[in-house]
């Protein structure tokens, strides 16, 4: 369980607002790097920050930090989740899983096996459903893959036209989350189908870990230039944004909210249904890669230069409100 001690530690960089305070989580506090390219909150409480010299985990008090002298593959860690038997699982940079058990790292026996199936495609967002199957993508969405135990396959679940590519989301109970062009001829796939370029320009940039469920039967999906939401019955609705920030992810909070995050900060969306321009603007000018909502409300946001921002529930206050971003345009989609 992780309790963060809030007292004069609470300070705010001088390019930022005086009248939020935060906590700054660097390299002097133990962390590994200022590169923070993901925040994890474990079932235990534990903080986790991965980043390109390693995974630091936070205990409230101190950073212990796990490298390749404890058995990651690579220190530049991309990716963390947890299965549900509470091991900490890693991809890094070269496209290895590992796993932490019993505060030892081990790596993953089906690697060499996911790397065939690639061929040469780096894998990419992973996760556990409720059977503890583990479920790996690549970085472009197009390729799936069951995982139980030492036995790796190419999930296939429809014969797929090579000039229709299919991406997939995330698997929400026996239901298949994609996007694809074309008809649905399954009841285990919920698709947008209508024939438009740009989402699938969206979903090839997106991860499983930019697609979230945002209410029953109901998913937000967002990536560079873009913000969808859709239903099961294919209904949606289509944002696009023309904007000079590198996209970083979508988040959605213990609150309820969605976060939108950029190489200009982190926004939160005031009500998703009116698209990423109805949002609150934390920490612009940074380069945030990630934003979490812990167990106990508080607020942790990774930057890519600077390292970790803590903000407790209590003291969070927008330091600049209004437009995430000015979009050149704003269209609505919906299948009739």
């Amino acid at each position: 369980m992780v309790v963060v001690l809030v007292t004069h530690a609470i300070q705010s960089f001088a390019q930022i607002n005086a009248s939020v305070p935060f906590r700054l989580y660097d390299t002097r506090q133990g962390m590994p790097s200022t590169q923070v390219q993901g925040i994890f909150e474990d079932s235990k409480g534990y903080i986790w920050a991965i980043t390109d010299r390693g995974a630091a985990r936070f205990d409230g008090y101190q950073f212990k930090t796990y490298t390749t002298s404890h058995g990651l593959s690579t220190n530049n860690v991309l990716l963390i989740n947890e299965d549900h038997h509470g091991r900490i699982w890693f991809m890094c940079n070269n496209g290895d899983y590992c796993f932490l058990e019993n505060d030892s790292i081990k790596t993953y026996s089906g690697n060499e096996k996911i790397q065939k199936l690639l061929k040469d495609k780096l894998p990419g967002p992973f996760y556990f459903d409720d059977k503890d199957t583990l479920w790996v993508t690549t970085f472009s969405g197009i390729q799936l893959f069951k995982c139980f135990g030492d036995s790796v396959s190419e999930f296939l679940p429809f014969t797929q036209p090579q000039d229709k590519p299919t991406y997939y989301l995330r698997k929400v109970g026996e239901k298949l989350v994609t996007l694809q062009v074309g008809e649905i001829t399954q009841d285990n796939k919920i698709s947008t189908n209508d024939n438009i370029s740009y989402l699938l320009n969206v979903a090839g940039e997106c991860k499983l870990a930019c697609s979230v469920q945002v209410e029953e039967n109901r998913w937000a999906v967002a990536g560079p230039g873009g913000f969808v939401v859709f239903d099961e019955k294919a209904n949606l609705q289509a944002y696009f944004e023309s904007s000079p920030y590198v996209f970083s992810t979508l988040e959605h909070d213990r609150s309820g909210h969605l976060w939108l995050t950029n190489s200009n900060g982190a926004y939160r969306l005031r009500d998703y249904r009116n698209g990423p321009d109805d949002a609150d603007a934390f920490f612009e000018g940074h380069f945030i890669s990630a934003v979490l909502q812990d167990r106990h409300g508080n607020y942790w946001f990774g930057d890519r230069d600077n390292g970790l921002f803590f903000v407790p529930v209590l003291d969070m206050m927008l330091y600049s409100a209004g437009i995430s971003g000015k979009q050149d345009k704003c269209v609505s989609i919906k299948k009739i």
